[in-house]
């Protein structure tokens, strides 16, 4: 006897049985998918200078010899916010394609993937991030020299990428992907032009909106509604 006519019989027998069965099993389904639509944690990413993205910042340098010195500096960072109701686990960010571009030629560089770490968060470059809570993740710094001009800067960059990162002036976009063990991940382009003989980073373009879960769209429907029909 085949496992079809078993399970046929059984389902015979025991209509009761195989009927609480299959709708515990339904059940748990629909719970999952529930819970994970609605209680999910969600990765919200923005460039914003009103929420700490750019400012000033000393930084400790080491040379070729070992000899160690204090810089003057600017970061780039992003606000990286869970706006989800669940905690996000182990996120990290790294630059996944580099486009540069100078005098309006375009050239890009997807060769290397350069790891982004968190701010005063050094000894690991993932976090989880808790429902509610925010951090900041650095993107680039901008070395400030006491004798004038600029300089970009990163902790560990390939020796394939310096000549990308030349001291001359040219607009960047670092296209940062963000991506947890639980969370969809997202990328967002950072966007700024680099002028070794200025001490800002200018053009930067700037990313304030923020994504919220689907359901939080009832807010805004439930404001519209009392806004046009119940003033």
């Amino acid at each position: 006897m085949d496992a079809f006519a078993v399970i046929s019989d059984v389902a015979t027998a025991h209509p009761l049985l195989i009927g609480f069965l299959t709708g515990g099993l339904v059940t748990a389904a629909l719970t999952a998918f529930v819970k994970y639509w609605i209680f999910h944690p969600l990765i919200n990413v923005r460039l914003d200078d009103r929420k700490g993205s750019y400012g000033e910042v000393r930084i400790d340098l080491t040379d070729d010899k070992g000899a160690k010195s204090i810089c003057q500096a600017k970061y780039l960072r992003l606000h990286i916010e869970n706006t989800g109701l669940s905690s996000i686990k182990d996120c990290c960010g790294y630059i996944t394609k580099l486009t540069k571009i100078v005098g309006g030629q375009q050239t890009g560089s997807e060769q290397e993937v350069l790891d982004l770490g968190w701010s005063h968060h050094a000894q690991n470059t993932s976090r989880d991030i808790p429902r509610g809570a925010f951090f900041h993740m650095d993107v680039v710094t901008l070395l400030l020299p006491p004798n004038g001009g600029s300089a970009l800067f990163w902790q560990k960059l390939p020796n394939t990428l310096i000549d990308f990162f030349s001291a001359s002036k040219a607009t960047y976009v670092l296209d940062v992907l963000m991506a947890a063990d639980n969370a969809r991940p997202c990328t967002i382009p950072v966007k700024f032009t680099f002028d070794p003989n200025h001490r800002d980073l200018v053009d930067i373009k700037w990313r304030t909106w923020a994504r919220y879960p689907w359901w939080s769209r009832w807010r805004w429907t439930k404001w519209l509604w009392n806004f046009l029909f119940r003033r």
